[in-house]
């Protein structure tokens, strides 16, 4: 993808027209290589979300603490995918797979 205009993802689901971007995510990266692929998710308006799969707690930490002001962009990690967070709090997987908000 680097260089790239278009960016793709690991894994994508669809469900009733909308599109969830899944990338899982085994190391951090260097912070420009994940802000150019946020601005071309929010750019290319492909996908309603994107979900970032984070292999440990570590990684989550990190991934969060960048990503502040990239509205569609949500973390969890392996060890609860019940739940995704992103700078603007908590919310369950459901919501933002397409299933009934709680």
């Amino acid at each position: 993808y680097h260089g790239s205009l278009s960016v793709f993802p690991d894994l994508v689901f669809l469900k009733d027209k909308r599109k969830l971007a899944v990338e899982y995510e085994r190391n951090v990266k260097a912070k420009g290589r994940y802000f150019e692929k946020w601005s071309k998710y929010q750019n290319q308006a492909l996908y309603d979300h994107v979900l970032y799969v984070c292999e440990t707690p570590k990684i989550f930490d990190a991934l969060t603490r960048m990503s502040i002001g990239y509205e569609n962009i949500y973390f969890t990690q392996v060890s609860n995918l019940s739940k995704v967070f992103n700078g603007f709090g908590w919310k369950p997987l459901e919501e933002i797979c397409g299933g009934k908000a709680t």
